[in-house]
């Protein structure tokens, strides 16, 4: 399992490619 700072870590990154992701399907 991961700990605290690594899954974090990982939601932020994940939200961060998602808006990417949405950000390039609007334009």
């Amino acid at each position: 399992m991961l700990d605290n700072v690594e899954y974090m870590e990982y939601t932020v990154f994940v939200k961060l490619l998602k808006e990417l992701i949405d950000y390039t399907n609007f334009k």
